[in-house]
């Protein structure tokens, strides 16, 4: 084997670690800030609202704006991140309404400095939207993106936007964004409200049957992982509704809850946990992602990258999702997606 050979056989991917952050009010603390030093990075990606349809006006609206921008770490690397419904561009199929939203949503981005000194030390590289398109909204969304790529390049900063595995598989039907970088959320890979899933926030099984499809996507791509969980209640078989941050560990602990199949738990009598009533009889699934699940997904994933160079953002940054994750766990999945094998205590 050749030098260059060799030298090519054991390469190491540059990952560069990140977190979101998906709150309403920013909000800093000295775990946070452990932690991050501790995976040696000051990437967030921080949602400043979400852009909807209202029924009620019959039009547009901003919703769940940032709040608690003061608290955002000097000198942290910040990717200003908007979610918007698809529902939105169903409404918005004329150009001079999408304009309208652009000019807009420009404006919001703007308020970002807006009454606070600490913006001028914030690197911001970055814009991204996240929104899961349709073939019906792709040409409302796609011009949404070419309209706001002009504000981006007046400011030197890329444009990303979010990209759902069926739109990897799918490119041909659904396109490709006209953005500098996707970011692959490998997460809801189910339908949750469906009674016979597994595990909708990720099943493996269902991933792997579109991960082939990576290397031929034509965008630069980065990562996100997920770390959250949640309890999906069923009545009847019916999807009532979800309950963040219930683990498994909670449930094997409650005598009210009995456990029909690993995950799955019937209700034994009317009860309340985390500020939610369960009726006697409600079936409940709990999905979460174990640390090992996750290192299943990285070592997977690794076989298909693409790029050479990604960032790897975890969802999200909040104490009660990061509580099972040691900060080694994180730093692992780090150094596997590198291609370094080294072991962390």
């Amino acid at each position: 084997m050749g030098l260059s050979c060799l030298e090519e056989s054991v390469k190491v991917r540059q990952v560069h670690p990140a977190f979101y952050y998906w709150k309403s009010y920013f909000k800093w603390s000295s775990q946070q800030e452990e932690l991050l030093q501790h995976l040696e990075t000051r990437s967030l990606y921080i949602k400043l609202f979400d852009v909807d349809w209202v029924d009620e006006w019959q039009r547009v609206l901003p919703v769940a704006t940032l709040t608690g921008k003061h608290n955002i770490p000097k000198n942290a690397n910040i990717v200003p991140t908007i979610y918007i419904t698809n529902r939105v561009f169903y409404h918005l199929q004329d150009s001079s309404a999408v304009d309208s939203l652009v000019e807009r949503v420009q404006k919001g981005v703007r308020n970002l400095w807006k009454e606070d000194s600490s913006a001028t030390n914030w690197q911001i590289k970055q814009l991204q939207f996240d929104c899961d398109w349709t073939q019906q909204t792709q040409t409302a969304y796609f011009y949404f993106l070419h309209q706001m790529k002009k504000f981006t390049a007046s400011q030197n900063w890329e444009l990303s936007a979010t990209i759902r595995l069926h739109q990897i598989k799918y490119k041909q039907q659904t396109g490709i964004p006209p953005v500098d970088r996707g970011l692959l959320m490998f997460y809801n890979t189910g339908s949750v409200n469906d009674y016979q899933e597994k595990n909708a926030i990720l099943d493996m099984a269902t991933a792997s049957q579109y991960t082939s499809h990576l290397p031929k996507y034509p965008l630069e791509l980065d990562l996100a992982l997920p770390l959250f969980s949640w309890a999906v209640v069923f009545r009847k078989k019916k999807f009532q509704y979800l309950v963040n941050h219930l683990r498994l560990e909670t449930l094997s602990n409650h005598s009210d809850f009995q456990n029909k199949n690993g995950t799955i738990f019937s209700v034994t009598k009317n009860t309340y946990i985390k500020n939610t009533a369960f009726q006697k009889g409600d079936e409940v699934r709990i999905e979460q992602v174990s640390p090992t699940l996750l290192q299943e997904s990285v070592q997977h994933l690794r076989q298909y990258w693409p790029n050479d160079s990604l960032t790897l953002a975890f969802y999200h940054l909040d104490s009660l999702t990061l509580q099972p994750y040691t900060h080694e766990t994180l730093q692992q999945l780090v150094q596997n997606f590198a291609g370094d094998t080294t072991t962390y205590p």
